[in-house]
C-alpha cells in the first residue's frame, strides 16, 4: 500500500490482500477492506488470489494511518473465513 494523493484529510491509497488455500491462489473470491472497523472497499481476487482497491479512501487523521487496514474474507464452500491486518504506511 501506498499514499497516492491527499485532499484535506482524505487520504487515497491503494491495498491489497492474497487470498490462498494451502499456498495455491484463490481466484473469484470476494475480500473486504476496513479501517476503524467500518468497510471501505470490496474486491474480487484475481487468477493470483490477489484483491485490490486502487482508491481505498481513510476520512481520518494521520493518526489512523499508522493503525493500518484489515482484510476479511468471509469464507465459501470448503474454504475458512480469514482475516488479517498490515499498516497503510510502511
Amino acid at each position: 500500500p501506498g499514499v497516492s494523493r491527499s485532499d484535506g484529510l482524505r487520504v487515497l491509497v491503494g491495498v491489497e490482500g492474497r487470498l490462498t488455500s494451502g499456498g495455491a491462489p484463490l481466484a473469484g473470491q470476494v475480500v473486504r477492506f476496513f479501517t476503524d472497523g467500518v468497510q471501505r472497499c470490496e474486491a474480487i481476487t484475481g487468477a493470483d488470489g490477489v484483491a485490490k482497491c486502487s482508491d481505498f479512501a481513510s476520512s481520518v487523521a494521520a493518526a489512523t494511518l499508522a493503525l493500518g487496514y484489515d482484510g476479511a474474507y468471509v469464507g465459501t464452500g470448503g474454504y475458512a473465513s480469514s482475516h488479517a491486518s498490515a499498516p497503510l504506511i510502511h
